[in-house]
């Protein structure tokens, strides 16, 4: 009797919790397609659906909640899809704002944080990742792995080569100004301001033997090419 009891307060206990899935963020808007092929926006808040693609209406962002608290934010034209902690940036440029590990996947390679900020821009023949917070690790489609630290931009061209370099002023202040605004509102907080956030300090490290400016990978981050958990 007494583990039945149990079974049950924990299964209450359960029911309780509240279920976690990808969501529109707070203050936006984001359009998807619907089974039938044809466009439908969803408001702040509404669920989107795992794998499905995600646009902007006209020329606004749209910004995505992962369902561990994660947020994605889509410049005006870009695409995406989401599946769990798995984003796919199937064009344009998206700025992450990751409290938990993510895998961002792009055709030229793939990019994972366990906690950080970044942009990530597909362009077509090229993807760029520029880390303004945190240290991201980077495998290209044939295999290269680099590591790219705050401050730092890595681009994987069409053959997989990948090159590391110390990221612009004006490239780390675009991710910063994103997360204080449009990424503070799918939080539901209040945005820093409509000015563009103060840039932070570009990385300054030095050149490697072997022509590379790679930062260490800390153990915790998942392989780029794998699944976050």
């Amino acid at each position: 009797m007494k583990y039945l009891k149990l079974i049950s307060i924990l299964a209450m206990a359960l029911v309780a919790i509240p279920a976690f899935a990808t969501s529109v963020g707070e203050g936006s808007s984001a359009v998807v397609s619907g089974p039938d092929g044809q466009p439908i926006v969803l408001a702040a808040g509404e669920e989107i659906p795992a794998g499905a693609a995600i646009s902007t209406e006209d020329e606004k962002k749209a910004a995505i909640k992962l369902d561990n608290g994660s947020v994605v934010v889509l410049s005006a034209g870009a695409t995406a899809t989401v599946n769990g902690n798995v984003v796919e940036v199937v064009s344009g440029n998206v700025v992450l704002s990751a409290t938990a590990p993510v895998v961002v996947r792009t055709p030229h390679g793939s990019f994972s944080t366990s906690n950080g900020s970044a942009s990530i821009t597909n362009r077509g023949s090229s993807t760029q990742l520029t880390s303004a917070t945190g240290v991201w690790r980077s495998e290209s489609f044939t295999g290269t792995v680099r590591g790219v630290g705050e401050g730092q931009t890595v681009e994987i061209g069409g053959d997989g080569a990948a090159a590391v370099r110390n990221a612009s002023e004006n490239e780390v202040a675009q991710v910063n100004t994103t997360v204080a605004n449009e990424v503070a509102v799918a939080n539901g907080e209040t945005p820093a301001s409509e000015s563009p956030a103060e840039a932070a300090v570009p990385s300054t490290t030095p050149e490697t033997d072997d022509g590379t400016y790679n930062a260490d990978i800390p153990e915790d981050i998942p392989a780029a090419s794998g699944e976050a958990e």
